[in-house]
């Protein structure tokens, strides 16, 4: 979830969970779960970035870590042309 304060910053939020294998899930006192305040961004053209503090929710949890995420967005030539011409976040 996030909200579009301007072109280039967009302030959100993520959530993210583990709880184990689908067949066989962990206990709940097992389970990783955090809450992620983020900041999108872009820095250049086609090149954008994410970075936030996660908070553990759960004692299996660590209480804090960080979340670092860095995208380049490029066209192939000839690459059909059906993309946007600008990034969409």
């Amino acid at each position: 979830m996030y909200y579009r304060l301007s072109r280039n910053f967009v302030p959100g939020i993520e959530f993210f969970g583990d709880i184990g294998q689908i067949r066989r899930p962990d206990a709940a006192r097992e389970q990783e779960h955090y809450v992620f305040p983020v900041l999108y961004g872009q820095l250049a053209r086609g090149l954008k970035f994410v970075a936030g503090p996660g908070f553990g929710l759960t004692r299996a949890s660590d209480p804090v870590i960080l979340r670092l995420g860095v995208e380049y967005e490029f066209t192939l030539a000839g690459g059909g042309g059906g993309g946007p011409a600008r990034p969409t976040y």
